[in-house]
């Protein structure tokens, strides 16, 4: 498997953990890639009474390949078992992978809690790409929209996840929504404005959106893109916007975020609240 692309899926039997896995399997079936299925375990091998090391994540592993098997059984699947705390080994170990792929809560998560805290620290440290996939509730064999939802405000992390959001609606043959979304501030500002200057405000917020999508449009001439200027909370915004999507996709960090801060707010908030599965470029 040397050499092939990569997706690394964090495995540990949970429900969520096996959605994850669903996830994974499809994308490396579109991207002709292998999965890597990895369980970390908290604990190393302790000796049995035989004298050999028992199974700690063994059987999680067996039970993972199984699935893959019979969910998708032409993907090239390999197990990997390590030792450690899982929100360190998952970002190494998918240093050089496409993506990294988690469920939303393990199987040590409360059922109240949306984001499990490996899951978040992941997201936060990963060098590559994640994509965490939350339980889907009341969508659970349901029909999605074959449409991918990007977040946009201009900032690096916004340009990545745009380059990402083509190239997951090219492979998916999905249309793309791109959305800027004005802040509370500035929302503020605008409830004091003339209706003529708030028309000309969201028109310039258009019209710089429209000029940011442009170069990936030409770049992937299928694609079927469209733009929305929006005003609220970012986090709830996005989120009813990509209720019935695909996958939402953001940048780790927009405009508002410190530079030693690797998990923007607006992304942060996305990932614990959202409904269908976030891509953090």
């Amino acid at each position: 498997m040397t050499g092939s692309p990569r997706v690394v899926v964090g495995f540990d039997g949970s429900p969520d953990s096996v959605l994850a896995l669903e996830w994974a399997l499809a994308e490396a079936s579109l991207r002709d890639a292998t999965i890597d299925l990895c369980h970390v375990r908290k604990q190393p091998g302790t000796a049995d009474d035989n004298g050999g090391v028992s199974d700690l994540g063994g059987e999680v592993l067996t039970q993972g390949l199984e699935h893959a098997d019979r969910w998708s059984p032409h993907v090239r699947v390999a197990a990997r078992l390590v030792s450690g705390n899982p929100a360190q080994q998952l970002p190494r170990i998918a240093a050089d992978a496409l993506f990294l792929v988690v469920g939303a809560r393990g199987a040590g998560g409360f059922r109240g809690l949306r984001l499990g805290s490996v899951s978040d620290q992941v997201v936060r440290h990963a060098q590559c790409p994640v994509v965490v996939v939350p339980d889907p509730g009341t969508r659970r064999g349901g029909t999605r929209e074959r449409k991918i939802v990007v977040g946009v405000d201009g900032s690096a992390g916004s340009e990545a996840a745009l380059a990402f959001a083509f190239d997951e609606a090219d492979r998916r043959q999905a249309e793309l929504c791109a959305i800027h979304v004005f802040d509370p501030s500035t929302v503020q500002i605008m409830a004091g404005l003339p209706q003529a200057d708030l028309r000309r405000l969201h028109l310039a917020a258009s019209e710089t959106l429209s000029s940011l999508l442009e170069p990936h449009m030409t770049k992937y001439p299928s694609v079927h893109a469209c733009d929305e200027v929006l005003s609220g909370a970012p986090a709830a915004t996005l989120t009813a916007a990509a209720s019935g999507a695909e996958l939402l996709v953001l940048g780790s960090r927009g405009h508002g975020g410190f530079v030693t801060l690797l998990l923007g707010s607006t992304s942060h908030s996305v990932l614990h609240h959202a409904s269908c599965p976030v891509a953090v470029a």
